[in-house]
């Protein structure tokens, strides 16, 4: 019978504890998210399209290792603004 009070108590703390900390965290997730967004993706558009080419390809900037790429990509390739 103590056992399985307990199991039940158990149980609950650890659902309220979830449901506290996924919604803590949510919020603070998609504030940061927007801040990034933010933060890198007009700088980038900016410069993306002061090169010449369409401000779409700065969306790379969230894309891990791609990101990088495109970054080495555009600093060695003859710029269509350039031509």
């Amino acid at each position: 019978m103590l056992e399985s009070s307990y199991a039940i108590t158990s149980q609950r703390r650890n659902r309220s504890e979830e449901r506290m900390h996924t919604g803590y965290m949510g919020t603070w997730h998609w504030g940061g998210l927007l801040v990034f967004a933010v933060v890198f993706l007009i700088p980038a558009w900016k410069i993306v399209s002061k090169a010449g080419y369409s401000g779409a390809w700065s969306l790379f900037v969230f894309v891990p290792v791609i990101n990088v790429i495109m970054l080495w990509v555009f600093a060695f390739s003859t710029w269509p603004r350039n031509k």
